[in-house]
């Protein structure tokens, strides 16, 4: 390429640095989500295991390495060489990098999808056909980037097509394989408590957006740059995808976390229930005490003074009352009494 300045007025702009402050904001944008979904993740109550914590942090580092080396080329676009419009058709070292990014981003997380769909299936053929394509798929990441630190310009970019394609399909190949396998078994595997069916149905979504996206965007990529490939176009979607694969990750582990964090509150929220309903049991009987029935007697004597002395009567009623109920007993003393 030339070092003679070119007129601003014969420049695609559009297809060539518009593509490119267009894929470093949307890869701003996902990196916003995995620093969000990282520190979630970190806040969370109980851990996953030591290699995955080792993965999460070992993603979110490339994630911040690429976004930090994006944000300079930006700045060495519009700043730096604002004047130089030959610089426009360069591809610094970040932009050259990005399949290596990607690559080093995207195989450890294959590698736990594949260790997942192993515990599902119990199968080796597929565990071993994903850990291959992965494999392939970061070679290819790798050789891709080779090529293009060889052909740093923009219209050389078609000579790359070949290995470029060879790359973003092994990686469609990879994702699709992984989304199908785990649509499968776990659909096939909804047996069981109802209880348990719900929290796996959850779970089942999570894994399943996790690799239909990023199979999604590696598709699109490929659709892209075999349709324009002396453009920047096809970078709008190649640059965030390794934020993609991180944010999807992230987000399928909280998923679960969040779920065992439920399981736990529940069963914490059940037994105090347990307790406040124990509790109202026993005031409720000690409002409700048995009712303590009280016998009362009253006597009363009376003597008939209408007649003679002789004839006169003695009469005692006894009145006993219990509760609610009243019993009268007369007891009539008088000349024909027995004594």
């Amino acid at each position: 390429m030339s070092d003679v300045p070119v007129s601003l007025s014969t420049l695609p702009i559009e297809s060539v640095l518009g593509p490119l402050l267009l894929g470093v904001c949307i890869n701003a944008f996902f990196y916003g989500f995995s620093v969000l979904q990282f520190v979630q993740y970190r806040a969370r109550l109980f851990r996953d295991s030591l290699p995955t914590q080792l993965l999460v942090s070992w993603t979110f580092l490339i994630d911040t390495a690429h976004t930090v080396a994006l944000c300079w080329m930006m700045w060495s676009y519009v700043v730096d060489n604002f004047a130089n419009t030959t610089y426009l058709f360069s591809a610094p070292w970040p932009f050259t990098a990005t399949p290596t990014f990607l690559a080093i981003t995207s195989a450890p997380i294959q590698f736990y999808f594949a260790r997942r769909v192993w515990k599902f299936s119990q199968s080796p053929v597929l565990y071993w056909t994903i850990m291959a394509l992965s494999v392939a798929n970061t070679t290819m990441g790798i050789v891709a980037t080779a090529f293009a630190f060889t052909h740093a310009d923009v219209h050389d970019f078609k000579l790359l097509l070949p290995v470029i394609d060879s790359w973003l399909g092994l990686g469609v190949l990879c994702d699709g394989l992984i989304s199908c396998c785990l649509i499968y078994y776990l659909v096939r595997g909804q047996t069981g408590f109802r209880r348990h069916q719900r929290l796996r149905d959850r779970v089942a979504q999570v894994f399943i957006e996790s690799s239909a996206l990023t199979a999604i965007f590696a598709l699109a990529d490929l659709i892209v740059y075999s349709s324009v490939p002396t453009t920047n176009y096809h970078i709008i979607l190649g640059m965030p995808m390794g934020r993609v694969y991180t944010c999807t990750l992230l987000a399928m582990l909280n998923a679960r976390l969040k779920l065992r964090e439920d399981e736990a509150r529940g069963i914490k929220e059940s037994h105090s229930y347990e307790r406040r309903l124990q509790f109202a049991n026993a005031f409720h009987n000690l409002k409700c005490t048995p009712e303590v029935r009280v016998s009362v007697s009253i006597r009363e004597e009376t003597e008939d003074i209408s007649t003679e002395p002789e004839d006169r009567q003695s009469i005692s009623r006894t009145t006993t009352k219990v509760g609610d109920r009243t019993s009268t007993d007369i007891d009539q003393k008088g000349p024909g009494s027995i004594a």
